[in-house]
């Protein structure tokens, strides 16, 4: 069952006791636990969080303001892609014109084949993305910017590919055209990156810096890390 609830004390940090969860500053939030109660939820639009693990046979289309909680759980799929059919949108998130998804909380998110984001907004109606922390992983790109703009302020983020090792470059991806042309926007202030470098993207032709001004890149052993400079 889907459950609303309100915290009863304002701007306090969200927690869980007996299942029973409070959310921050007063504001209801829409607790899912099924592939179906989240899909009713993005529909709606509001503030969401995951109270199981689920798995989606279905990508989600993001036509509102949506923010999801990974409360401490995964968020996988089970999709069928295909290569051949023009209308796939072949991601687990279809921000779409007017959309706007902001994803909170400790979780993970993983797909196993092609995009974990696609932000696809148009000139009449932008399409926004905020990933401030959570466990991504996925074979070709966790974020790719068609149109609109995406921000990532925290996580960790991995592209695992046996066949195709190089798709690491594109972990953070834009339309070519779209992001010289400045409709197609991607920002780093956080987060940690295995094996790519988001100040200096080769998903970009010529290699694009993504990291805003007054952050930087370091690495260790194979991790980028934002921080500020």
């Amino acid at each position: 069952m889907v459950k609303k609830v309100v915290s009863a004390l304002a701007c306090l940090a969200l927690i869980v006791s007996g299942g029973v969860a409070m959310s921050a500053c007063g504001k209801s939030a829409t607790v899912v636990e099924s592939e179906q109660e989240l899909v009713e939820a993005v529909q709606k639009g509001g503030d969401i969080r995951l109270g199981k693990d689920i798995v989606l046979s279905q990508g989600l289309t993001i036509a509102n303001d949506v923010s999801i909680d990974l409360n401490n759980k995964k968020l996988g799929e089970s999709i069928a892609y295909s290569d051949n059919n023009a209308n796939d949108k072949s991601t687990m998130f279809y921000i779409t014109g007017g959309g706007s998804l902001t994803v909170t909380g400790s979780g993970k998110v993983e797909s196993d084949d092609l995009y974990v984001f696609w932000v696809n907004g148009s000139a009449d109606k932008e399409a926004n993305l905020v990933i401030e922390n959570g466990s991504y992983k996925a074979d070709c790109s966790v974020v790719y910017v068609t149109y609109g703009k995406a921000e990532v302020k925290g996580g960790t983020f991995k592209i695992e590919n046996e066949l195709h090792p190089e798709y690491i470059k594109y972990m953070l991806n834009m339309k070519d055209g779209n992001g010289i042309a400045g409709t197609a926007s991607i920002v780093v202030t956080g987060g940690s990156f295995t094996g790519y470098d988001p100040a200096n993207s080769l998903s970009e032709t010529p290699a694009k810096n993504f990291v805003k001004e007054g952050y930087k890149s370091t690495v260790k052993d194979g991790v980028y890390t934002v921080t500020k400079a």
